[in-house]
Protein backbone atom coordinates (compact mmCIF):
# COMPACT_ATOMS: atom_id res chain seq x y z
CA UNK A 1 0.00 0.00 0.00
CA UNK A 2 1.09 3.45 -0.96
CA UNK A 3 2.29 6.13 1.44
CA UNK A 4 -0.63 8.30 -0.08
CA UNK A 5 -3.28 4.79 0.32
CA UNK A 6 -1.99 4.53 3.99
CA UNK A 7 -3.54 8.28 4.58
CA UNK A 8 -6.66 8.08 2.95
CA UNK A 9 -7.14 4.87 5.53
CA UNK A 10 -6.51 7.46 8.41
CA UNK A 11 -10.05 8.64 10.09
CA UNK A 12 -9.45 11.80 8.99
CA UNK A 13 -8.94 15.06 11.28
CA UNK A 14 -9.10 18.69 9.66
CA UNK A 15 -5.59 19.01 9.56
CA UNK A 16 -5.00 15.06 7.81
CA UNK A 17 -7.54 16.55 5.32
CA UNK A 18 -5.46 19.64 4.67
CA UNK A 19 -2.02 17.09 4.47
CA UNK A 20 -3.47 15.19 1.72
CA UNK A 21 -4.76 18.23 -0.18
CA UNK A 22 -1.77 19.89 0.25
CA UNK A 23 -0.14 17.27 -1.54
CA UNK A 24 -2.09 16.53 -4.51
CA UNK A 25 -0.15 17.56 -7.54
CA UNK A 26 -1.46 15.34 -9.83
CA UNK A 27 0.62 16.45 -13.14
CA UNK A 28 3.80 15.91 -10.66
CA UNK A 29 3.04 13.71 -7.95
CA UNK A 30 5.31 14.16 -4.72
CA UNK A 31 7.81 10.90 -4.19
CA UNK A 32 6.44 8.98 -1.37
CA UNK A 33 9.77 9.18 0.53
CA UNK A 34 9.17 12.93 0.67
CA UNK A 35 5.48 12.27 2.04
CA UNK A 36 6.82 10.03 4.22
CA UNK A 37 9.30 12.39 5.75
CA UNK A 38 6.79 14.96 6.60
CA UNK A 39 4.08 12.83 7.58
CA UNK A 40 6.90 11.36 10.45
CA UNK A 41 7.56 15.36 11.54
CA UNK A 42 3.58 15.56 11.00
CA UNK A 43 2.17 13.27 13.67
CA UNK A 44 5.02 11.17 14.97
CA UNK A 45 7.18 14.07 16.07
CA UNK A 46 5.94 17.49 15.85
CA UNK A 47 9.19 19.15 15.54
CA UNK A 48 9.74 22.71 14.61
CA UNK A 49 13.04 22.98 14.18
CA UNK A 50 13.52 19.95 12.19
CA UNK A 51 10.39 20.98 9.72
CA UNK A 52 11.91 24.68 9.31
CA UNK A 53 15.34 22.93 7.90
CA UNK A 54 13.37 20.63 5.86
CA UNK A 55 11.27 23.90 4.35
CA UNK A 56 14.82 25.60 3.78
CA UNK A 57 16.53 22.54 2.05
CA UNK A 58 12.95 22.03 -0.45
CA UNK A 59 13.81 26.25 -1.12
CA UNK A 60 17.03 25.41 -1.45
CA UNK A 61 16.76 22.43 -4.30
CA UNK A 62 13.76 24.26 -5.45
CA UNK A 63 15.93 24.45 -8.89
CA UNK A 64 15.47 20.38 -9.29
CA UNK A 65 11.94 20.03 -11.09
CA UNK A 66 12.11 16.02 -10.45
CA UNK A 67 11.52 17.10 -7.13
CA UNK A 68 8.75 17.77 -5.30
CA UNK A 69 8.25 21.25 -5.23
CA UNK A 70 8.71 23.32 -1.52
CA UNK A 71 5.29 25.06 -1.95
CA UNK A 72 3.65 22.12 -1.23
CA UNK A 73 5.97 21.32 2.09
CA UNK A 74 5.29 24.76 2.68
CA UNK A 75 1.69 24.50 2.62
CA UNK A 76 1.79 21.74 4.88
CA UNK A 77 3.44 23.32 7.80
CA UNK A 78 1.59 26.67 6.93
CA UNK A 79 -1.76 24.82 8.15
CA UNK A 80 -0.24 23.04 11.27
CA UNK A 81 -1.26 26.00 13.73
CA UNK A 82 0.62 23.97 16.85
CA UNK A 83 3.69 24.12 15.37
CA UNK A 84 4.89 27.88 16.23
CA UNK A 85 7.30 27.95 13.29
CA UNK A 86 7.17 31.57 12.18
CA UNK A 87 9.92 33.33 13.88
CA UNK A 88 11.64 29.90 13.36
CA UNK A 89 11.23 30.24 9.72
CA UNK A 90 11.72 33.82 8.85
CA UNK A 91 15.35 34.04 11.02
CA UNK A 92 16.37 30.98 9.02
CA UNK A 93 14.94 32.74 5.65
CA UNK A 94 16.78 35.95 6.68
CA UNK A 95 19.89 34.27 7.86
CA UNK A 96 20.33 32.18 4.83
CA UNK A 97 18.91 35.10 2.37
CA UNK A 98 16.42 32.32 1.37
CA UNK A 99 13.95 33.66 -1.85
CA UNK A 100 10.99 31.87 -2.79
CA UNK A 101 8.41 32.80 -5.28
CA UNK A 102 4.53 32.07 -5.53
CA UNK A 103 3.37 29.09 -4.35
CA UNK A 104 0.37 26.91 -5.72
CA UNK A 105 -2.32 26.14 -2.82
CA UNK A 106 -4.26 23.94 -5.15
CA UNK A 107 -7.39 25.57 -4.17
CA UNK A 108 -8.68 26.81 -6.44
CA UNK A 109 -7.63 28.46 -10.13
CA UNK A 110 -6.65 31.73 -9.16
CA UNK A 111 -4.92 31.22 -6.11
CA UNK A 112 -5.16 35.16 -4.44
CA UNK A 113 -4.24 33.78 -1.54
CA UNK A 114 -1.07 32.35 -2.21
CA UNK A 115 0.04 35.75 -3.72
CA UNK A 116 -0.85 37.66 -0.53
CA UNK A 117 0.72 34.89 2.01
CA UNK A 118 3.79 35.60 -0.04
CA UNK A 119 3.70 39.18 0.15
CA UNK A 120 2.85 39.05 4.06
CA UNK A 121 6.30 36.98 4.61
CA UNK A 122 7.64 39.41 2.78
CA UNK A 123 6.34 42.53 4.31
CA UNK A 124 7.32 41.27 7.90
CA UNK A 125 10.33 40.02 7.14
CA UNK A 126 11.44 43.93 5.79
CA UNK A 127 9.54 45.25 8.78
CA UNK A 128 11.28 43.54 11.43
CA UNK A 129 14.42 44.59 9.39
CA UNK A 130 13.24 47.95 9.16
CA UNK A 131 12.53 48.29 13.12
CA UNK A 132 16.08 46.37 13.27
CA UNK A 133 13.38 43.97 15.30
CA UNK A 134 16.17 40.53 16.16
CA UNK A 135 13.20 38.14 15.98
CA UNK A 136 13.30 36.43 18.79
CA UNK A 137 10.35 36.82 21.58
CA UNK A 138 9.38 39.70 23.50
CA UNK A 139 12.08 41.80 22.05
CA UNK A 140 11.02 45.46 21.94
CA UNK A 141 10.56 47.83 19.18
CA UNK A 142 13.28 50.49 18.96
CA UNK A 143 12.68 53.88 20.57
CA UNK A 144 10.85 56.16 18.51
CA UNK A 145 13.19 58.75 19.84
CA UNK A 146 13.20 60.94 15.95
CA UNK A 147 10.76 61.36 13.22
CA UNK A 148 12.08 58.70 11.07
CA UNK A 149 11.17 56.36 13.70
CA UNK A 150 7.89 57.61 13.84
CA UNK A 151 7.40 57.90 9.84
CA UNK A 152 8.48 54.12 10.28
CA UNK A 153 6.09 52.73 12.26
CA UNK A 154 2.84 54.31 10.32
CA UNK A 155 4.66 52.53 7.72
CA UNK A 156 4.15 49.36 9.14
CA UNK A 157 0.34 50.12 9.40
CA UNK A 158 0.11 51.29 6.17
CA UNK A 159 1.83 47.20 5.43
CA UNK A 160 -0.56 45.47 7.27
CA UNK A 161 -3.28 47.16 6.38
CA UNK A 162 -2.55 46.66 2.67
CA UNK A 163 -2.50 43.19 3.39
CA UNK A 164 -6.04 43.42 4.60
CA UNK A 165 -7.27 45.07 1.87
CA UNK A 166 -5.63 42.37 -0.80
CA UNK A 167 -7.58 39.92 1.72
CA UNK A 168 -11.05 42.02 0.84
CA UNK A 169 -10.18 41.52 -3.05
CA UNK A 170 -10.24 37.81 -2.92
CA UNK A 171 -13.46 36.63 -4.33
CA UNK A 172 -16.45 35.63 -2.53
CA UNK A 173 -17.00 32.57 -4.08
CA UNK A 174 -13.64 30.72 -3.47
CA UNK A 175 -15.31 29.71 -0.26
CA UNK A 176 -12.69 26.84 0.05
CA UNK A 177 -10.31 29.42 0.55
CA UNK A 178 -12.10 31.26 3.02
CA UNK A 179 -12.76 28.61 5.15
CA UNK A 180 -8.86 26.78 5.28
CA UNK A 181 -7.30 27.12 8.01
CA UNK A 182 -4.44 28.93 6.12
CA UNK A 183 -6.64 31.85 5.61
CA UNK A 184 -7.42 32.00 9.03
CA UNK A 185 -3.97 31.49 10.04
CA UNK A 186 -3.12 34.78 7.67
CA UNK A 187 -5.41 36.76 9.32
CA UNK A 188 -5.08 35.65 12.83
CA UNK A 189 -1.17 37.00 11.95
CA UNK A 190 -1.89 40.19 10.49
CA UNK A 191 -4.07 41.19 13.57
CA UNK A 192 -1.55 40.21 16.17
CA UNK A 193 1.26 41.80 14.28
CA UNK A 194 -0.96 45.36 14.02
CA UNK A 195 -1.55 44.85 17.92
CA UNK A 196 1.60 44.26 18.34
CA UNK A 197 2.86 47.52 16.60
CA UNK A 198 -0.39 49.77 18.32
CA UNK A 199 0.46 48.50 21.80
CA UNK A 200 4.27 49.59 21.36
CA UNK A 201 3.12 52.93 19.74
CA UNK A 202 0.43 53.79 22.70
CA UNK A 203 3.26 53.27 25.12
CA UNK A 204 4.83 55.52 23.51
CA UNK A 205 2.14 58.27 23.35
CA UNK A 206 1.03 57.71 26.54
CA UNK A 207 4.29 58.37 27.91
CA UNK A 208 4.92 61.49 25.62
CA UNK A 209 1.65 63.07 26.66
CA UNK A 210 2.32 62.38 30.72
CA UNK A 211 5.74 63.53 29.96
CA UNK A 212 3.97 66.78 28.57
CA UNK A 213 1.54 67.13 31.49
CA UNK A 214 4.26 66.56 33.84
CA UNK A 215 6.58 69.40 32.24
CA UNK A 216 3.46 72.19 32.46
CA UNK A 217 2.52 70.72 36.07
CA UNK A 218 6.32 71.66 37.35
CA UNK A 219 6.44 74.80 35.62
CA UNK A 220 2.62 75.77 37.17
CA UNK A 221 3.91 74.90 40.79
CA UNK A 222 7.31 76.37 40.61
CA UNK A 223 5.30 79.90 38.71
CA UNK A 224 3.10 79.81 42.14
CA UNK A 225 6.24 79.56 44.70
CA UNK A 226 7.87 82.36 43.13
CA UNK A 227 4.75 84.34 42.94
CA UNK A 228 3.87 83.81 46.65
CA UNK A 229 7.80 84.87 47.65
Amino acid sequence: MSVIEMIKCINKSDEETILIKATRNEENPPKEKHIEEIIYYYIEDVDSTRMTELICELIKKNNNKGWIEVQHLLIIILNIIKVDYKKELLKKIKKEHLQFGIFQLGLTEKDDLTRIFCKYIDSIIKLYERFDIIMEENTPLTPLCNEIDWRNAFNAFDIIIGLFNDLKQIHWKNVDLYLSKLTIYVIELLIKEMAIILIKLSYYIVCFFFCFYYFFNINYVIENIFNRL
